[in-house]
């Protein structure tokens, strides 16, 4: 006869199996040896669990508080240097990777924009005078070459105005040093 499945025999110490099938069971485990000695480790076990006292969870709770307290002691007591921390190998590699791919990015981003920062410098630099003349329309044809927020300073002579014969006006960028006649 075949030998019923361990779960079956469990459930039978336990006696959750329906009386039809139980009394098969039963004579079962009276003709095989191998069967019976594990329903007598099965029935033994359930003994011992329902003679041990029940546990007192407040007990296990405290306990369990101390060694978390002792733990958190310890770790203030050794300072951050010392905490250690332990990362998985993939997950230290991915982020070693994250970090290098947005070093490099970033590292070009910032070279590019210095780039662009120099190109819109230089496209802004003020276009020379031309040296035509110095009339007022050699001035307005360069004002109007220039770009539209350029802040353009003409400054006369100190002896303009004050009789003396004038000298020719100077015009400059404003905030530079740059002088264009």
């Amino acid at each position: 006869m075949a030998h019923p499945d361990p779960s079956i025999i469990s459930a039978f110490v336990d006696g959750e199996v329906p009386a039809p099938w139980s009394a098969g069971v039963s004579a079962h485990l009276d003709s095989c040896p191998a069967c019976a000695a594990r329903a007598a480790r099965l029935r033994e076990a359930r003994a011992f669990l329902a003679a041990s006292p029940e546990p007192d969870v407040e007990l296990a709770r405290e306990a369990v508080w101390a060694r978390l307290a002792a733990r958190s002691s310890e770790a203030r007591k050794g300072g951050l240097w010392k905490l250690k921390l332990e990362i998985p190998l993939p997950l230290a590699l991915a982020a070693a990777l994250a970090v290098a791919v947005l070093g490099t990015l970033a590292a070009s981003a910032f070279r590019e924009n210095g780039q662009l920062r120099m190109a819109a410098f230089a496209a802004q630099e003020i276009q020379p005078a031309l040296a035509e003349g110095t009339g007022f329309d050699s001035i307005i044809r360069y004002l109007e070459a220039q770009d539209a927020s350029l802040s353009i300073t003409i400054q006369l002579p100190p002896s303009a105005g004050q009789g003396l014969p004038a000298g020719k006006p100077v015009m400059m960028k404003s905030g530079s040093e740059e002088v264009y006649p």
